[in-house]
């Protein structure tokens, strides 16, 4: 009887379709990749509020591949084919579809603005979609809106079955949009790599619901999603080799990286100019306000010299050092565009001061050199860390 028992399963298993084995397997590959990405993600050094918002995300995204597999085994009757066994993962899916495309969407605006995302934008991503959701799918249950099962337990989709993906697309368009332009935007050029792998994201995860709107006997925007997920989690990683992460901005590695291509290219031809950038007095700031307030000290000055740089239109690069220096790289430039860019800092960190929105003045001190004379990154950095420091004797001198 025993073995009757197991011949009986055997056939079972062996009877299920191919095609349905294999989206399962997929689906649970999709898990453990994003199990994986979940576990190593509290390794990585992200900011608090991006790891917050990709881990929900990573939760959304699995939720949806859940729910869409559990529905699809009991749709194949790999599990008891019941209504609420057919309709409940059907529910978590829709709902958890728009969860997560709200997560990546605030997870793509925090990456384009390298800052938390504003209560104004978290409602906006968040409660507004959340609620339209939960209306939409509470008046489907008394209305087949959206979807149903007919008296077979076929799944029928509604009228209203595209508004769905209407709201995904809203979430998640507005946000490729615009780092679809900043792609070919020469003062964005410093961030083409970040807008790039957001521009990137949704195309495979929209072309699969594509097809899954044109066939509904296919399910593969779960997939899809996960695959995208895992493209901007690797390029995250690599912008962590490069990237400051307090500030943002390129860190040391990554701007000597830049210096020395350039310097390949154009050798001794005096078109290569480094502004070296020193905050004055960072250390009373440390002392006075304490290190939380000489953080936001250092993300004020970065975001300030950020708009500096980006407003000159060319492909100036801009990193955090170590510490409260700055440098600035500035490939095929004049003298006159070198210290033009220094008055507009000057200027700039001028009106951040005239704001009144710290309770201390930032100070900058500024140096500049060029390869006017040589090819030797130590001796570029030498140079203009020298003239920097006597911009910041002068400053000590005058203050005292």
């Amino acid at each position: 009887m025993m073995n009757c028992m197991f011949a009986s399963k055997a056939v079972h298993v062996a009877s299920v379709p191919y095609g349905v084995l294999l989206y399962i397997e997929v689906a649970l590959i999709c898990l453990a990749l994003i199990f994986v990405m979940l576990f190593q993600i509290r390794r990585d050094h992200l900011s608090k509020f991006e790891e917050v918002i990709f881990t929900t995300a990573l939760r959304m995204t699995a939720l949806y591949v859940l729910s869409d597999a559990l529905w699809f085994a009991a749709d194949k009757s790999l599990l008891p084919r019941t209504y609420w066994v057919l309709a409940a993962p059907k529910y978590v899916n829709f709902f958890s579809g728009v969860l997560m495309c709200s997560m990546w969407a605030l997870f793509f605006e925090s990456r384009r603005v390298h800052a938390p995302a504003s209560k104004r934008l978290i409602i906006l991503f968040t409660v507004v979609p959340i609620v339209a959701e939960a209306v939409l799918l509470l008046v489907n249950s008394q209305t087949g809106l959206v979807f149903f099962f007919d008296s077979t337990l076929s799944y029928v989709r509604g009228p209203f079955f595209l508004v769905q993906y209407c709201i995904c697309y809203c979430l998640i368009g507005p946000e490729w949009l615009s780092a679809l332009l900043r792609v070919f935007q020469d003062k964005y050029y410093a961030e083409r790599e970040t807008y790039l792998s957001i521009a990137t994201f949704p195309i495979l995860p929209m072309a699969c619901g594509a097809l899954d709107v044109l066939f509904p006997s296919l399910s593969c925007m779960g997939p899809g999603v996960v695959i995208s997920a895992c493209v901007i989690y690797s390029t995250a990683l690599q912008e962590l080799v490069s990237r400051d992460p307090l500030t943002g901005l390129n860190n040391r590695r990554q701007i000597l990286r830049d210096l020395e291509s350039a310097l390949r290219v154009h050798e001794q031809d005096g078109m290569i100019w480094l502004l070296m950038i020193d905050i004055d007095h960072f250390k009373s700031i440390n002392d006075t306000y304490g290190h939380l307030e000489g953080d936001r000290a250092l993300i004020e000055t970065a975001t300030v010299l950020k708009r500096a740089v980006n407003t000159t239109g060319a492909r100036n690069v801009l990193a955090r050092t170590g510490g409260d220096e700055f440098l600035v790289l500035m490939p095929l430039a004049t003298r006159w565009n070198a210290e033009q860019l220094k008055e507009n800092i000057l200027r700039a960190i001028e009106c951040y001061n005239e704001s009144g929105k710290s309770e201390y003045r930032i100070g900058l001190s500024v140096g500049l050199s060029n390869n006017g004379t040589t090819t030797s990154i130590p001796e570029m950095l030498s140079a203009a860390d020298e003239r920097m420091y006597s911009v910041k004797e002068a400053h000590h001198r005058f203050t005292h």
